[in-house]
C-alpha cells in the first residue's frame, strides 16, 4: 500500500507533522522527567541505588534494541498502524509506571515504555520519508528535532513543578492524554504506509553502519558541532556548587548549540538518502545507534560521577553506618545530612556530586574531541542536498513552493 505524492498532501502534511511532533515531545519527556523523579521513586519504591539506574538504562537499552524490529514491522505491516499501536502501548505503561507500588512493577512498566517508545520514535521519523520530499526534508528534520530538543528543559521542569504540587504518579500519568491526542490525530491525519516488497530480516542490513557513514555529508558543520560541544563541557566542567544560573545557562547554550550542529546535520544527511520504501529500517538503524549512547554513557559517566562523588566525600566524624550510607549515593548522602542536622555534611556532599560531574563532563569533552578529528579524518566535506544553512533558510522562510 502506498501514499500519494507529497505535492498532493498539500497542507494535511504539515499537520500530521504536528501531530508527530507532540508525540516525539511525549517521549522525550518521559525519558528527561525521570531525572528529577529518581530522589521520590528512592523513598517511594524502596529503590537502591542499582534500581535507580536500571529505571533509565533498562528503558534506554529496550528502546535501543526494538528499533530495528518496529522498523521491519512498519515496512511490513503498515507504518500507520504500528505507529498507533505504540502509542496505545505508551500509555498504557505510562499507567503502569504511575500506579508501581514496587520495584519490580516500575521497571516492568518501564520496558513497556521502552518498546513503545521504539516504536513512536522510528514511525515518526520514518513518516518523514513518506510525507515530504527530498527538499523539504530537512526542514522537516528540523521540526521534529526540536522536539527533542524542547523535551531537555520541560521534563525537569514540569517534572520538579508536578513532585512540589502534586502526587509523584501523576510525573508518568500526564503522558496519557498526550498519547491519546497523538492517536486520534495520526488516525486522521498520517496516511498509512508499508513496502510494496514486505522486507525480512535482514542481519547484515542491521549492522545501522557503513552506508550510514556514506550518507553523512557537511564535514565542517559536524567537526565544528563537535568542538563547540567540547568547549562546552569544558566550561562546565569548571562549575562549583556556589555557580549560579547564569554561569549553567551559559555553558549549556554552547552544548546545546553544539549537539544540535550534529544531530541535524548527520540526521538530515541520512535521512535524504532513504526512499519511502526504506524509511522504517533506515530511520530504525537512525535511531538505534543514537538511543545505543544514552545507556552506554549512563553505564561510562554514571561510573566517572560515582568515583569521584566518593574520592572527594568528607566523611570524618561520621559513625560506620552513617558514613556508608552517605557512600552509596548523592542521595542517600543529602538524606544522612538531614537527619544529622549537620549544614557542614550537607555542604561536602553536594561539592562531591558537584566534582564527580565535573569530571564526567570532561570525560564526554574528550569524547567529543575523538569525534570532531574523526569527523574531519573520515567524513566528505559536503553532500549538497543536506547543508545547515539552506535547513536554517528553510525552517526561517515557512514552506516551500511546491
Amino acid at each position: 500500500m502506498g501514499v500519494a505524492p507529497s505535492g498532493d498532501l498539500g497542507a494535511r502534511k504539515w499537520w500530521a507533522l504536528g501531530a508527530v511532533f507532540l508525540t516525539i515531545l511525549c517521549v522525550g519527556v518521559d525519558s528527561t522527567v525521570l531525572s528529577v523523579a529518581l530522589p521520590t521513586l528512592a523513598t517511594s519504591l524502596h529503590a537502591s541505588e542499582s534500581d535507580l539506574q536500571w529505571f533509565s538504562s533498562g528503558y534506554l537499552l529496550v528502546l535501543a534494541a526494538t528499533m530495528l524490529p518496529a522498523g521491519l514491522l512498519g515496512d511490513r505491516y503498515g507504518h500507520k498502524k504500528v505507529f498507533r499501536i505504540s502509542l496505545g502501548l505508551f500509555a498504557l505503561g505510562s499507567l503502569a509506571c504511575g500506579y508501581s507500588t514496587t520495584v519490580s512493577e516500575f521497571m516492568a512498566a518501564r520496558i513497556v515504555l521502552g518498546v513503545a517508545g521504539a516504536g513512536v520514535i522510528v514511525m515518526a521519523i520514518s513518516s518523514l520519508t513518506v510525507l515530504f520530499s527530498q527538499q523539504e526534508r530537512p526542514k522537516a528534520v528540523g521540526i521534529l528535532g526540536a522536539g527533542n530538543f524542547l523535551a531537555f528543559p520541560i521534563g525537569p521542569i514540569l517534572g520538579g513543578w508536578i513532585l512540589t504540587n502534586f502526587w509523584w504518579g501523576w510525573v508518568f500519568l500526564i503522558n496519557i492524554p498526550i498519547a491519546v491526542i497523538g492517536f486520534a490525530a495520526a488516525a486522521i491525519l498520517l496516511p498509512e504506509f508499508r513496502a510494496h516488497v514486505r522486507p525480512g530480516v535482514d542481519l547484515a542490513g542491521a549492522l545501522p553502519a557503513s552506508l550510514v557513514a556514506r550518507s553523512i555529508g557537511s564535514k565542517i558543520t559536524v567537526a565544528g558541532g563537535f568542538a563547540l560541544l567540547a568547549l562546552g563541557l569544558c566550561v562546565g566542567a569548571s562549575a562549583a556548587a556556589a555557580s549560579n544560573e547564569l554561569f549553567v545557562a551559559a555553558w549549556l547554550v554552547v552544548v546545546g548549540a553544539g549537539l544540535g550542529l550534529v544531530l541535524t546535520t548527520a540526521t538530515s544527511a541520512a535521512l535524504v538518502e532513504l526512499s519511502p520504501e526504506q524509511s522504517g529500517t533506515g530511520s530504525a538503524a537512525l535511531e538505534a545507534i543514537d538511543e545505543i549512547g544514552s545507556p552506554l554513557g549512563a553505564a561510562i559517566l554514571g561510573s566517572v560521577v560515582s568515583a569521584g562523588y566518593l574520592a572527594r566525600l568528607g566523611l570524618s566524624g561520621l559513625s560506620s553506618s552513617a558514613a556508608n550510607a552517605a557512600r552509596q549515593s548523592v542521595f542517600a548522602g543529602v538524606s544522612v545530612a538531614r537527619v544529622l542536622r549537620s549544614q557542614s555534611l550537607l555542604s561536602d556532599v553536594r561539592t562531591a556530586f558537584v566534582h564527580g560531574v565535573d569530571e564526567a563532563m570532561l570525560v564526554s569533552a574528550g569524547i567529543a574531541v575523538v569525534g570532531c578529528v574523526l569527523a574531519v579524518l573520515f567524513l566528505p566535506r559536503s553532500n549538497p542536498s543536506t547543508l545547515v544553512l539552506p535547513l536554517a533558510q528553510e525552517i526561517g522562510a515557512g514552506e516551500p513552493s511546491e
